[in-house]
């Protein structure tokens, strides 16, 4: 290495000696495109890159797609299966689910702001969603049953009502919680 002095000995102090700068370090910078257009998929498994063509990566998004939709449509196609099930056991116990329907007509119409196909409740729809719809019969479900429980095994839940708890899932929580 040359030696230099450094600037304070130019200005009266004592020399010193310093060793040149290292020059910068140069990443290689590539413009080639990341996807390539040839028609099959290259895998370079030392560099781990993956190269597929516009057509191969369109048919696999629709792939994709497709199968959400059809796991969609089951898993709805499910939670309406499970309202009809938790009603017809509310009905069978004697379980008051009228709370959960609109009673009458609801207001409203074709506003201005309204798109698509919206349009308002009618009588005899159900206020929430159908998986809300499945916590809440399904929990009148169970609180009917483990109130039987209660019965059969001589546990007090006289104070257990409405009136003292918020919820429905807080009178389950306290009848298991007794049962327990």
């Amino acid at each position: 290495f040359p030696r230099k002095m450094a600037a304070n000995a130019l200005l009266g102090g004592a020399p010193a000696l310093v060793a040149p700068r290292a020059a910068p370090l140069r990443r290689k910078t590539t413009t080639k495109p990341r996807v390539s257009t040839t028609p099959r998929a290259a895998v370079d498994l030392a560099s781990g890159t993956v190269d597929f063509s516009l057509g191969q990566g369109a048919g696999a998004l629709g792939i994709v797609i497709g199968a959400r939709v059809a796991l969609v449509g089951l898993a709805k196609a499910g939670i309406g299966g499970n309202v009809k099930k938790y009603t017809a056991k509310c009905e069978e116990y004697g379980i008051d689910t009228s709370d959960l329907y609109h009673t009458e007509d609801q207001p409203g119409g074709d506003a201005w702001y309204l798109v698509g196909e919206w349009k308002p409740a009618k009588a005899g729809d159900p206020k929430q969603s159908d998986s809300t719809m499945v916590g809440i019969l399904s929990t009148r479900v169970k609180t009917h049953e483990l109130l039987g429980e209660c019965k059969d095994k001589g546990v007090d839940v006289a104070d257990v009502t409405p009136a003292n708890y918020a919820t429905e899932k807080m009178i389950y929580n306290e009848l298991r919680k007794r049962l327990a």
